[in-house]
């Protein structure tokens, strides 16, 4: 093993940069090593790493057993959600798994209300339209709709939920209301929220519902062909959190049939996402009621900053664990 302790950084499907981690892992005397998911088993095998560092790249049994075998000691995740890293089996293996749950509740939050504004004012058609036409013509179609006064729902209520709260509360009058199971209604209260004991308690009285609730067994396809029929016709769909809390057929016909008024989504079942291909997300591009982005909320100089130089001191205490 080199005398200089190695993070391994692994790039999935999803490309992620960190252009400063080395930088920052230097000061921490450890040295960078980058290899893609198709390469990670020969550069455990050569570097030897005391901790492996992934974005979006699946970290499962194989590349969890080959790193054993060379003294693996833990894995970072370069984010918050833990849905990509088997930690039943490296909980198993007692190999220690972190992530970064607090570098970014403020930057997805704005985006998620960037995200709805966007949406309510109609945002999409209206650059498409000055875009090839320089002008735009009013028409009802266009109208659209102020967030202040109306009522959200958030779905989960961790850090970017409340973060989320907080804005639309005092930034645009809204009543906030939100469903999480582990969050007490007195703790919901000191943010100005009013707790809803069951999902659907939410569903019909929101103009805007906003998920920030992780992926699990749980919580995969929460969001379904029930839920989306009893949200009001004019409400809209916000998803940042994952891809696979909305039944994405489901929404499908939901919009189609006018059943909501719109979806922004940053996240999706499969990602990358190729619209050419996906077979739900490209029957979505021609309405005017969709919006859609590459996973890009978390996507910002100030939270890339503080999310490698957490990557690099999370990585040190592993390696440094005694």
């Amino acid at each position: 093993m080199s005398e200089i302790p190695i993070v391994l950084k692994i790039d999935g499907a999803t490309y992620f940069e960190m252009p400063q981690l080395d930088g920052y892992l230097a000061k921490h005397q450890t040295r960078l090593v980058e290899a893609s998911l198709n390469e990670a088993i020969s550069a455990i095998n050569e570097h030897s790493p005391g901790a492996i560092v992934s974005g979006a790249a699946p970290i499962g049994r194989e590349i969890m057993d080959a790193g054993l075998q060379k003294g693996l000691r833990g894995i970072v995740k370069a984010g918050t959600g833990l849905d990509n890293i088997d930690c039943e089996y490296a909980r198993c293996q007692q190999i220690l798994v972190e992530n970064i749950p607090d570098y970014v509740h403020e930057t997805v939050a704005e985006y998620a209300i960037n995200l709805m504004l966007s949406l309510a004012r109609k945002s999409w058609p209206v650059q498409q339209t000055m875009r090839q036409k320089g002008w735009f013509d009013i028409t009802p179609a266009s109208l659209g709709t102020e967030l202040n006064g109306k009522t959200i729902g958030l779905v989960g209520f961790g850090r970017i939920a409340r973060s989320v709260a907080r804005i639309a509360h005092f930034g645009f009058q809204m009543s906030v209301i939100a469903y999480d199971p582990y969050v007490s209604a007195e703790e919901m209260e000191l943010c100005a929220v009013q707790k809803a004991e069951q999902l659907e308690d939410i569903l019909p009285h929101c103009d805007v519902v906003s998920l920030h609730t992780s992926l699990n067994n749980d919580t995969r396809n929460l969001i379904g062909e029930k839920q989306l029929a009893m949200m009001k016709s004019s409400a809209l769909l916000i998803n940042v959190a994952r891809g696979g809390i909305i039944d994405e057929t489901a929404l499908l016909i939901a919009l189609s049939t006018q059943k909501i008024g719109g979806v922004a989504l940053d996240v999706y079942s499969q990602e990358p996402l190729d619209v050419n291909t996906h077979p739900i997300i490209s029957q979505m591009i021609s309405l005017n009621n969709v919006l859609l982005s590459p996973h890009i909320a978390w996507y910002t100089a100030e939270a890339g900053q503080r999310l490698q130089a957490s990557v690099a001191q999370k990585c040190q205490q592993i390696i440094f664990q005694e």
